[in-house]
């Protein structure tokens, strides 16, 4: 069985007044990513923002770690913590 891929970028985060209310909206050329009912408070913009690059952030772990593994032998706690938060992203995990 295939992975599915996510929506591809560039994502943008926008404040929505549209059908579905105001708050945080995240959008691609492709449509709504996520819209956040909630208030327009600083927390509910930071999480649209951090949601707005998360495909930017991916692409960036995975250059990191084939970069990684083209030179090889580069270990530690940084390294690990990159490839456990592309694993998530891509399968889900903790």
């Amino acid at each position: 069985m295939s992975t599915p891929t996510h929506t591809p970028g560039p994502w943008h985060y926008e404040q929505s007044s549209q059908e579905f209310g105001t708050g945080p909206t995240v959008e691609s050329e492709f449509g709504i990513i996520v819209h956040m009912p909630q208030p327009e408070d600083d927390e509910g913009q930071a999480n649209a923002r951090l949601i707005a690059a998360s495909p930017d952030m991916m692409a960036a772990l995975e250059a990191l770690i084939k970069w990684e593994q083209y030179m090889g032998g580069f270990e530690g706690p940084a390294w690990q913590a990159a490839i456990d938060a592309l694993a998530k992203a891509k399968e889900g995990g903790k």
